[in-house]
């Protein structure tokens, strides 16, 4: 079970318990947001973590257009680019692919 399905099931409403999560007002919004926050750096540290499984080698453009323009350029000193999928609700693709 993951932390998102763990909280959306106490989110949600059930007919034999008391809603009392849903009476805090502006505690319960923040109480989401203070369950959001890990959730959605959790996703980001897994998308991080396991770009080999997510086939982003495709993307090579861009140390193909740097290495046309600077011979003297570097990419292993800059870092490395991390591609969020479009399953990554929120990210470029995702609205590319909602578009």
């Amino acid at each position: 079970m993951t932390q998102v399905q763990f909280y959306s099931y106490h989110l949600h409403l059930h007919d034999s318990d008391f809603p009392s999560i849903h009476m805090g007002g502006r505690l319960s919004q923040h109480y989401i947001c203070n369950i959001w926050v890990p959730s959605n750096q959790n996703r980001l540290h897994w998308i991080k973590h396991n770009q080999p499984h997510l086939h982003t080698a495709v993307y090579s453009g861009l140390k193909d257009v740097a290495s046309q323009h600077d011979d003297n350029l570097d990419l292993h000193s800059i870092g490395h680019c991390v591609v969020l999928p479009s399953s990554y609700i929120g990210g470029p693709r995702y609205m590319n692919q909602c578009f």
